[in-house]
């Protein structure tokens, strides 16, 4: 890659792509996962050695981790896509577990009543991923499909570490704001934000080392390497 021209890097980005990839699929359902089980989990607090950490602290890094290998692998627009997509079905777990709660239970069934206490939190937490989705993970693919046309292509830790780092910090004060806002005091919050965000860069700079040789490994057998060169960045632009 270091001696690829623009003129190269160009005429593979603009290739026509295959009408379906062996990995992308799986890959999509691993970032759905990940992010309804970050959203599900997040009001659960862990108190490590004075850390105040969010539950979702220890799975949202798989959300960034995977968006970096689409991003790098089979473009903007495809991880654009799957955002989006994981949005929306999380918009309808979310809903969808709520109305049922709200249905009439047996009265002598066991602790029927802790779906009214667990469940109803999740459209908070789902409005904090709503907004959060827009400030970080579109900031993090985003920032790893320029910086990939800078180097190249090369660098792909260095890239998918920083990129993540930004966009993991963006995620963590705003989620936890939204999320423990009237439920925690201010120093439990900003405790929780570092806390979070410390924990969960640990993750992402162990998970990337990974990355590079699953991206590696996606490039080869997909035949895909895409660069975004000439295309419209705009999240809400679906194509």
């Amino acid at each position: 890659m270091k001696n690829q021209s623009i003129e190269n890097i160009l005429k593979a980005s603009t290739a026509h792509p295959k009408e379906q990839y062996k990995f992308c699929s799986m890959l999509f359902m691993v970032y759905l996962t990940a992010l309804l089980g970050e959203m599900t989990i997040g009001y659960r607090m862990a108190k490590l050695e004075g850390l105040i950490v969010s539950g979702s602290a220890f799975i949202v890094p798989l959300t960034y981790f995977v968006g970096d290998i689409v991003t790098e692998v089979y473009g903007y627009k495809l991880a654009r896509k799957m955002i989006w997509t994981a949005l929306l079905c999380e918009i309808l777990f979310v809903f969808a577990l709520n109305i049922v709660v709200l249905l009439p239970h047996l009265k002598h069934a066991e602790y029927q009543h802790a779906y009214s206490i667990l469940i109803p939190p999740m459209l908070r937490s789902m409005l904090a991923d709503l907004i959060t989705i827009f400030s970080s993970e579109f900031i993090n693919v985003y920032i790893i499909s320029k910086w990939k046309i800078l180097t190249r292509g090369r660098f792909y830790w260095l890239r998918s570490t920083c990129s993540t780092t930004i966009g993991v910090f963006a995620f963590s004060a705003i989620a936890c704001i939204i999320a423990y806002s009237g439920i925690y005091t201010i120093k439990e919050i900003i405790n929780s934000i570092f806390s979070s965000y410390l924990i969960c860069e640990a993750i992402i700079v162990c998970l990337s080392f990974f990355g590079v040789f699953i991206v590696r490994y996606l490039k080869r057998i997909e035949s895909v390497d895409a660069y975004d060169i000439g295309i419209n960045f705009n999240p809400f632009v679906i194509n």
